[in-house]
């Protein structure tokens, strides 16, 4: 059947159709819930709430009590500077979140005082002053100071969040500059008892402060100085300068004055520092991001500097089982420690934050982790006690209580041998889908706002995975990170790796000249991709629904997919009249009872206010849609807008079926509401249990709730949970 019969087909058949909108199970917009027979854990986080360990560590200050002071640039729940000791949450930094004012990238401390790289800008509606916030259009980068519990040390002339300008605040501001200018953090902090010193890559220098009143004594000439540790014994600093050109990065030895205190320090080859500290026996201790990932501890420094020992496994995560979890595997170390007692602590960015601490003989004291953010889960059908999401692997034992029930057990990427894996390049993959084709484990992923669907092969060495393609609808979707090399610049495409080589060589793409932006897909059980979306065929717009086909696996284990085998049919009612407000916003096929669910907006219920995020209120099930193709249900479910002033927010943004149940997640509070998928009834919601002290942030990616039905019946249900740096998992009971 060619494509202009099976279109004429597939439009007689729904018109044909009869019309039904059941309307069983009436869901109110104050639901009832809870659903009976529900559990809720989660995976991807050391502690389930009301505390939690913070996203990502740009860098780690070590006291000599063995307290870990981590920062980072944004924490959804307000951790950007987390204070941990012996395995335990025991801190922030406090006033240092909000929107329009986050974190940086550098930390230290003295015995008196917690100093820490904050950014401020502008949002609206604030203070125009310029006394508490920034003026419109600009932004702020300089230092927070705090007490060493986290608590506001406020000074004169100090701005930020939350302070009176009469008063004072805690935030110095070092550098203002436009918004839309490349940003300008202070990269690199020390600090004695009468001096702090900043590394400042607006002026290229290392400039000097009195910790006390925050005033300005000095400064001297350093550019592209970042990460730096005080040593006390000799009165100077140790600074990481980057790279230029073909120079390498290097450490260098200066002088509180800034004056040259001797050589640089004698790296082994290959190594690139990340971060620094001096420990309070004397020794300068270094993490290498490079590919041997360890610690590199120095000795001597008051005269000429010797490594002494390598601290962990030599090529760290990719050791032994190359991406299996373990102690002395570390990744990419961002912040390195010692304490009094000799004790080590590494902070490892692991597509998320893992601190660890050591005895001084390398046996693990205790390690915690925040590994998730904007991220949800799935199950391998094939082998359903393995869970993962785009960094990571998690093994699930259903028999352990909640928190106890799931291990962090793989890191997925290979960032030597891929270096252009969009994990590591600004992407961002928000939600996986597993799927298994020819026994092949795959993984499939959207972003946040799900406009593009990348895919990931396993690789065979250990738990490592590897970009086996993209399909892009429309590459102008790519404009806030990299586009790959050799991208169209209009259209959509198809790239696949057809050397294996994770590069995006010419000759791998297949382009489409269309521009059908979407934020509805499907891969099926059977590998073969789906979209919905609208495509205008002037002077009106058209939806239609795709799918291309999985025509198996190319000699690199690649999925195949091409444009010239997609199948094209049009939109069933009441999706099919875009001019009057249909939109197609998501879609689930099932092809074991071929069945389509659609979501989205129709004539009925328009997007009046372009809730850019939301999935629709309306939810159709279709039956027969290879052949002849029924609605069985259309229902309509609680919507506000979240652009309206003063709504609640009851905006849902992702669905999933499994079994005989659909799952409809909303943004805010992460409420799942559940329905039968054999009439569309409303059967309760799920919400975050007693054992994550009932919290939960936003849904906050198109694609953030996975279901799947177990072999005993029940279900398990996977929920982004974007405040905490976890995935919810909830364990629903079928009866």
């Amino acid at each position: 059947m060619n494509r202009s019969i099976l279109l004429l087909f597939f439009a007689s058949t729904l018109l044909l159709s009869p019309p039904c909108s059941h309307a069983a199970g009436k869901d109110p917009l104050t639901p009832t819930f809870p659903i009976p027979g529900y559990t809720t854990s989660w995976l991807g986080n050391s502690f389930g709430g009301p505390t939690w360990i913070q996203r990502y560590s740009s860098e780690m200050y070590t006291r000599p009590d063995g307290t870990c002071y981590m920062i980072t640039g944004w924490d959804e729940g307000g951790r950007e500077c987390g204070i941990y000791k012996d395995g335990k949450v025991v801190g922030s930094g406090e006033q240092s979140h909000g929107w329009g004012y986050t974190g940086g990238a550098s930390v230290t401390a003295n015995s008196k005082y917690l100093f820490f790289g904050q950014t401020m800008y502008h949002l609206g509606g604030a203070d125009e002053s310029g006394e508490t916030w920034p003026p419109t259009g600009i932004a702020w980068y300089g230092v927070g100071r705090r007490k060493l519990d986290g608590s506001p040390a406020p000074f004169p002339g100090g701005k930020g969040h939350g302070c009176s300008p009469a008063l004072g605040g805690n935030f110095l501001t070092v550098n203002v500059l436009p918004r839309q200018e490349k940003r300008k953090d202070v990269s690199g902090l020390a600090a004695s008892e009468s001096q702090l010193f900043m590394a400042n890559p607006q002026t290229g220098e290392i400039e000097v402060y009195e910790p006390d009143t925050m005033k300005k004594t000095g400064s001297w000439p350093l550019p592209r100085a970042g990460h730096m540790a005080y040593e006390p014994k000799t009165n100077s600093l140790w600074i990481i300068q980057g790279g230029e050109g073909t120079a390498a990065a290097a450490i260098r030895h200066y002088t509180t004055e800034g004056k040259v205190a001797g050589p640089d320090l004698s790296l082994p080859a290959g190594t690139i520092p990340a971060a620094l500290s001096v420990s309070p026996k004397g020794d300068l201790l270094v993490g290498d991001i490079g590919p041997a990932q360890q610690v590199l501890i120095y000795g001597n420094l008051g005269g000429t500097p010797k490594l002494t020992r390598t601290f962990g496994d030599k090529g760290g995560i990719y050791s032994g089982i190359p991406g299996k979890v373990g102690p002395l595997k570390f990744s990419s170390p961002s912040g390195v420690g010692m304490d009094a007692d000799g004790n080590v602590y590494v902070a490892s960015d692991m597509g998320g934050t893992m601190l660890e601490s050591y005895t001084p003989e390398g046996k693990r004291n205790w390690e915690v982790h925040g590994l998730e953010f904007v991220e949800c889960a799935d199950i391998d059908r094939a082998s359903p006690n393995d869970a993962y999401t785009n960094f990571h692997h998690y093994a699930l034992d259903h028999t352990k209580p909640s928190g106890k029930d799931s291990e962090y057990v793989g890191y997925l990427v290979g960032k030597f041998k891929y270096p252009n894996d969009p994990r590591l390049n600004g992407w961002g993959v928000g939600s996986m889908f597993v799927r298994n084709i020819q026994g092949k484990r795959f993984l499939y992923g959207t972003d946040m706002n799900a406009s593009v669907l990348q895919i990931y092969r396993f690789t065979g060495e250990g738990e490592l995975t590897a970009l086996a393609g993209i399909i892009e609808n429309n590459v102008r979707s790519l404009a806030l990170r990299p586009n790959p090399k050799n991208h169209p610049e209009k259209g959509g495409y198809i790239w696949r790796d057809v050397s294996g080589n994770g590069n995006f060589d010419a000759a791998e793409y297949d382009l489409n000249p269309d521009v059908v932006p979407t934020t509805a897909w499907s891969v099926d059980s059977r590998g073969d991709v789906w979209n919905g979306y609208r495509i205008y065929q002037g002077p009106i717009y058209t939806s239609f629904i795709r799918r291309i086909p999985c025509e198996g696996l190319d000699e690199k284990g690649n999925p195949i997919y091409r444009f010239k085998s997609a199948v094209v049919v049009p939109a069933p009612a009441p999706f099919n009249d875009p001019p009057h407000g249909s939109l197609i916003e998501r879609m689930q096929y099932v092809a074991e009872t071929d069945t389509m669910y659609l979501s989205g907006f129709t004539p009925d219920h328009k997007d009046e206010h372009r809730d850019w995020k939301t999935s629709g209120p309306v939810i159709c099930r279709y039956d027969q849609w290879s052949t002849k193709p029924s609605k069985r249900w259309e229902i309509v479910v609680p919507f506000e807008s979240i652009q309206v002033p003063g709504s609640k927010a009851m905006c849902p943004d992702a669905i999933s079926v499994a079994g005989d149940r659909l799952f409809n997640g909303y943004c805010k509070d992460g409420e799942i509401r559940v329905y039968d998928i054999a009439d569309g009834g409303y059967l309760g919601s799920l919400l975050a249990g007693p054992e994550v002290d009932k919290t939960s942030g936003w849904i906050d990616t198109m694609y953030g709730v996975q279901a799947s039905q177990r072999s005993n019946g029940d279900y398990l249900i996977f929920a982004e949970e974007v405040w905490h740096e976890k995935v919810l998992m909830y364990h629903l009971k079928s009866k």
